[in-house]
């Protein structure tokens, strides 16, 4: 695992919207005509890709199909908390195969040392 980029962040699929703190950005470089949800590809702290979907039913609404991307700078401040969120998401994960390995390793230690008593 090298890197915690890209990542995604995602809207609801029922309410729509944009994830907090992106809507201002995405309006700076929505294309025109409608939307109903963007999802952010965050690919740095100051890079986004928006992902942004139509109505999925004008009655039921929810997320419909993908209407288009296009790709962002936003200022770092807005994606900190994400990063930070993925991160820890991350090192837990390192964390929790690590100790997976270390717990195999004892496992096949203790085996082993049962076997070569039963031999005697």
């Amino acid at each position: 695992m090298n890197s915690i980029f890209p990542f995604t962040v995602y809207s609801s699929d029922k309410t729509g919207g944009a994830p907090k703190g992106f809507l201002d950005d995405f309006l700076r470089v929505k294309m025109p005509g409608t939307w109903y949800a963007i999802d952010c590809e965050i690919t740095s702290r100051s890079e986004v890709t928006f992902i942004v979907y139509d109505t999925w039913h004008n009655w039921y609404e929810g997320k419909g199909r993908k209407l288009y991307s296009v790709r962002a700078t936003v200022d770092p401040s807005i994606t900190l908390k994400y990063v930070d969120r993925r991160s820890i998401t991350l090192a837990c994960i390192v964390i929790k195969e690590q100790e997976e390995e270390e717990m195999q390793r004892r496992v096949k230690t203790l085996a082993y040392r049962l076997l070569m008593l039963c031999d005697k």
